[in-house]
């Protein structure tokens, strides 16, 4: 068996399966990704929507919608003290990558394509840590330590490296938080991480969404219903619009948001007190309070949290994404991103031109002591991040488009691979700044 350290990926929102159990423990169908009668649901409305679209008024159309929503969530429900309501279970395999059913083993290259790392380690040193995106965050946490040491275990490795993609940097504080010191983990490899959070998530939980784009929320039942919902904006009063979409959002977020100690975990610090107060202080949440304050807490102060990593042997990097402004449906307008989270927050720090802009010809970077940390398109000052030697950006890059990206997939690989490299002055093959190219 080689020498290299085995690597545990913590997937995105929408990687892995989440089975939906009867009384006896069987699956029933799967809760996550949502699995719903598209027709059946849609058909649903169609006599509030015609009612809506005869009167021009809302004559009962949103609260059609809301529950509508409520119904397709069901199977996500969470009680106030953030567990959940029905017996969920994750798609899990103990062993690596390599032990997966055929069937399974696609699945996963299919979302993380890391097949260059598994031809370098070996597939048997390969794990993918499958777990529900709306579940309790501290039992993640509990969850992966486990699955951490059985896979120490299974490869008779001393440690293992980390490899957070997107939400998974979520799951990643909350086990550091409570067992960095077990000293389990060599390197972490974020890939376009919200180990800072999104501002996406602190919009949704604050109703601060633009309802001329409601017909992305309306994409959940198909392209073909996006397009629908696109068109029948073009002549619904735009009043309608409004309170639908967030009719539409107290609903999922009375049934799973408010209640998700995960979803908390993905709030912004600089957001997070507002949301507070609005939802969490009145003592029907408070197990979720405690945990979305102290997830709060490590944003506020990540370099603080970097120091207590790196005395426990923890490496950090990060790959990242900028060039584009968040998802239309929010109204945070005036951040640069990969389209879902904050090139600011990925990056842990990074100073950027909004959206569309770029410094101005007479700029100078913040912090002096770091080389060369202006993007040639001007866009990007890495001099402010926590770890500016350690963080990778790629212009244009589209979040979920970064499975296409094979240079930011390469870096990923050597990261994880060659404890040589660890800088963005190791290798000219991979300067700190590069531009997303579709494979």
């Amino acid at each position: 068996m080689s020498d290299y350290l085995p690597t545990v990926i913590l997937p995105g929102i929408g990687q892995s399966l989440v089975k939906l159990l009867d009384a006896q423990g069987n699956p029933v169908k799967n809760a996550w990704p949502l699995s719903f009668d598209k027709e059946r649901a849609l058909a649903q409305l169609k006599g509030p929507l015609a009612k809506m679209m005869l009167t021009r008024r809302d004559a009962g159309f949103s609260d059609a919608v809301a529950r509508l929503a409520e119904e397709v969530v069901e199977p996500l429900t969470m009680y106030p003290d953030g567990k959940n309501k029905y017996r969920l279970r994750p798609v899990r395999y103990d062993c690596a990558v390599a032990g997966y059913p055929e069937d399974e083993h696609r699945r996963v290259y299919r979302m993380v394509p890391m097949q260059g790392l598994a031809d370098i380690v070996g597939e048997e040193k390969l794990f993918f840590f499958a777990y529900h995106s709306f579940g309790d965050l501290e039992t993640l946490a509990d969850e992966l330590n486990v699955f951490i040491k059985n896979a120490k275990k299974l490869t008779g490795a001393p440690r293992v490296n980390l490899m957070p993609v997107s939400l998974g940097g979520v799951l990643m504080n909350a086990y550091f938080d409570k067992y960095a010191e077990e000293g389990d983990v060599h390197r972490v490899v974020n890939i376009v991480s919200a180990v800072g959070g999104t501002h996406v998530v602190a919009d949704v939980l604050g109703h601060n969404v633009d309802s001329a784009a409601a017909s992305d929320a309306a994409g959940i039942f198909g392209r073909k219903a996006a397009e629908y919902a696109e068109k029948m904006m073009r002549t619904v009063p735009a009043a309608v619009t409004e309170k639908t979409l967030h009719a539409g959002i107290d609903a999922v977020a009375r049934k799973v948001l408010l209640n998700c100690t995960v979803v908390w975990g993905a709030v912004p610090a600089d957001r997070y007190g507002a949301l507070e107060k609005r939802y969490l202080s009145d003592g029907n949440r408070e197990r979720v309070r405690k945990c979305a304050s102290r997830m709060a807490e490590i944003h506020a102060d990540y370099p603080a949290f970097l120091k207590r990593l790196a005395d426990c042997g923890v490496e950090m990097y990060h790959i990242c994404g900028y060039g584009l402004p968040l998802i239309p449906i929010v109204k945070t307008k005036n951040v640069l991103s990969d389209g879902m989270i904050d090139t600011a927050l990925a990056s842990l720090g990074a100073y950027c031109a909004p959206p569309g802009k770029m410094f101005s010809p007479g700029y100078v970077q913040k912090n002096a002591e770091v080389r060369d940390a202006i993007s040639p398109d001007r866009k990007i000052d890495a001099s402010t991040c926590a770890q500016p030697d350690a963080t990778w950006f790629f212009a244009e890059q589209e979040h979920e488009a970064i499975a296409y990206n094979p240079k930011a997939l390469s870096l990923a690989v050597r990261l994880l691979s060659d404890d040589g490299f660890g800088s963005v002055y190791d290798d000219p093959e991979y300067p700190r700044f590069m531009k997303y190219t579709k494979e």
